[in-house]
């Protein structure tokens, strides 16, 4: 969606640049979309990770963590 529509992209980067900042805890994450992370470091890899995937820069997706899914 984000290569078909570049307006989007960028919304989406904004969006992910905004939770890495915030830096939510694994609880604020989990309620939500029911993702479990370990620890906010982990999190915080992920957002980053994705962020850069979205952007372009990581050439590979990065996957959620594996375990324990709500």
């Amino acid at each position: 969606m984000c290569v078909r529509d570049p307006t989007y992209g960028v919304l989406m980067r904004e969006a992910l640049d905004y939770m890495i900042v915030r830096r939510p805890t694994p609880q604020e994450w989990l309620d939500p979309t029911g993702i479990r992370f370990a620890d906010e470091r982990e999190l915080g890899e992920y957002l980053r990770a994705f962020r850069d995937y979205v952007a372009g820069i990581r050439p590979e997706p990065i996957y959620l963590p594996t375990g324990e899914q709500l």
